[in-house]
């Protein structure tokens, strides 16, 4: 079981330098991509990365809320919401492999390096922002329900980038255009797009799952290891 849960500010900001850097290496990237083609019409990959940001930005002034005196509970649900409706935006970008094929005279190998860049920095910033409210959670109610929060939200995710890739819902949809996406919804009765969805969500979470788990460990290669005297070299 983790003892010390409470992620320290100066780990948080070395994190975000680290996905401020790989920002910068996809875009120069598509920059690059644009300077051999003559136009940038893969523009919208940047777009998608912004759109990525914003759970981790949620999440660092939800956590920075909860540290405060005196918290506002209404901002505090606010910034949840908001979180929760963009969380699928980061991930999404994995879904943009499908626009992967030769494009002359930009080799099919780079275009493969550039978007695998979009989506791992994508998946980067979603786990991130996850793993610090995980860590509230698990710090207030105990390890059992933190993990239930962050796989939870993970299905959840994959539900969202399912129904953002074949639905093309946007993460504003649920507020300006509620009708709407209930229309949607009702395609859901249907047997062929209630298998598909299953079998993407299903799928996606899988993948979720693995790369959650897998980065949660490796942050543990970084906690201080407590020395004991018997420990110490002669």
């Amino acid at each position: 079981m983790e003892h010390d849960l409470h992620i320290p500010a100066d780990r948080t900001k070395a994190v975000t330098r680290a996905l401020l850097l790989a920002t910068g290496i996809c875009i120069l990237l598509l920059a690059l991509r644009g300077a051999r083609l003559g136009d940038l019409r893969w523009g919208a990959f940047v777009w998608n990365l912004f759109l990525a940001w914003m759970p981790l930005i949620f999440a660092r002034m939800l956590c920075g809320e909860l540290d405060r005196p005196g918290r506002r509970r209404w901002l505090l649900g606010g910034l949840f919401v908001a979180w929760f409706l963009f969380f699928p935006n980061a991930a999404y970008i994995v879904t943009d492999l499908i626009h992967l094929k030769t494009r002359p005279p930009v080799p099919r190998w780079f275009d493969y390096i550039l978007i695998t860049a979009y989506a791992w920095t994508g998946l980067f910033l979603c786990y991130t922002s996850l793993r610090l409210l995980h860590a509230r959670v698990q710090q207030w109610w105990g390890w059992q329900i933190g993990w239930t929060f962050a796989t939870g939200m993970l299905a959840a995710g994959s539900f969202g980038i399912y129904v953002g890739r074949f639905f093309r819902w946007n993460s504003w949809d649920m507020i300006f255009r509620p009708w709407s996406t209930l229309r949607d919804l009702a395609k859901f009765t249907h047997p062929g797009t209630l298998f598909e969805a299953m079998a993407f969500c299903t799928t996606f979470f899988m993948l979720s799952v693995l790369v959650y788990v897998v980065l949660h460990s490796l942050a543990y290669l970084h906690t201080p290891i407590p020395v004991r005297v018997t420990d110490r070299p002669e």
